[in-house]
Parts: structure tokens; C-alpha cells; sequence
């Protein structure tokens, strides 16, 4: 994926998801990045696949003993304990301690769940588009009498959507468009 995205000029990153230290030492200064406009970062982290697909998949069945067993090394959670036992940031009732409190915490959480109505649907899709505004038809305009590759209309249909549209404005820094792609739009502009 990080090679992909590097191809379409996106800064990418590929690290080792089960790993906290490495994400801790890397993310916050590319979110900081992000933040300060510096464009977008597709991260890759690898993880590994834990449990089966779901309650109806037995991966007993397509997986290996040994592969099955060496999935404990790749647990995140297992090997951040392992690290602040062995650096002795936390000791073993500590670690104890904590997997107590956050067994409570869901246990909560799952019971508060439980006691709530079922939906009833009508806000099921609620969040999830932008509320449409009536507007009048626009007659179409061209950015070019010539045919245009079709990355350069995307970019065009991109940048019209964000100036009409006030919602959009702030993801202007997330679209990151090439400098050949931004000196071709000035000369269709012109």
C-alpha cells in the first residue's frame, strides 16, 4: 500500500502495527506534520490476523498449529506487557492490576449496552452523508475546449466540490495534487 500511495505523490510510511514502541516513535511527529499542513501521510501498519474471520470461521481449518501458536508473539497487546515487565515499567501486579480494571470497564460497558432499547431505525443512516441542499442546475463548465486526461477532471471536480461546498473547505489540505497536475490546471484556467 505504501508503494502505491507513493505513486499518486502521497508521503507513505510502513511500520510494524503490533509494535507500541515503534508507532509511539514514529506517528506522533507525522500527525504533528499533518496538522501544521504538511499534506497527507498514508501509514501502513502490518498486523497480523489473530483471531478467525468471524464466529462461524473455524481457522483451525486453513491455518497451521505452529502458525496458530506463533500468533501469541504478534499480539500487540501481549508484547507491550512483555516489554514493560521485562523494562520493569510495570510489575507482574501491576499488569494484573490493570487487566482487572479494564475487564471491569468493559464488563460495564457491555452491561450498560445491554439495558439500552433496540433502535428503531429511524436514524440509521444519520452521520453518514451530508444532508443535500436543493440547488438549481448549474450549466456545465468546461475546463478545456480539448479532451483532458481524466485525472485532471477529477482534480478540477475536486476543487469546484470544495470551494461550493463550505463543509469540504477543511479537508483542502488532505487532496494532494502533483505539480504537474497543478501546471497543467493553470494553463487550462488561462
Amino acid at each position: 500500500m505504501s508503494r502505491i500511495a507513493e505513486g499518486f505523490g502521497v508521503r507513505a510510511i510502513d511500520l510494524d502495527g503490533t509494535s507500541f514502541e515503534e508507532i509511539y516513535a514514529k506517528v506522533p511527529a507525522l500527525i504533528a506534520g499533518i496538522r501544521a499542513g504538511k499534506g497527507p501521510v498514508l501509514i501502513e501498519a502490518r498486523v497480523a490476523r489473530l483471531d478467525p474471520h468471524s464466529s462461524s470461521d473455524d481457522h483451525r481449518k486453513y491455518r497451521s498449529e505452529s502458525d496458530l501458536r506463533s500468533l501469541a508473539e504478534l499480539d500487540p497487546v501481549l508484547k507491550l506487557e512483555s516489554h514493560l515487565l521485562e523494562t520493569r515499567a510495570l510489575s507482574r501486579s501491576e499488569v494484573e492490576k490493570i487487566r482487572q480494571e479494564v475487564k471491569a470497564e468493559v464488563d460495564a460497558a457491555a452491561d450498560w449496552a445491554d439495558t439500552q432499547p433496540e433502535p428503531d431505525g429511524r436514524d440509521l443512516l444519520a452521520h453518514i452523508f451530508a444532508e443535500a441542499r436543493a440547488e438549481s442546475p448549474r450549466p456545465p463548465h468546461y475546463i478545456s475546449q480539448k479532451p483532458v486526461a481524466v485525472i485532471d477532471a477529477i482534480n478540477h471536480g475536486l476543487r469546484e466540490e470544495l470551494a461550493r461546498n463550505p463543509l469540504h473547505r477543511s479537508a483542502r489540505r488532505g487532496i494532494h495534487l502533483s505539480q504537474r497536475t497543478k501546471d497543467e490546471s493553470r494553463r487550462h484556467r488561462a
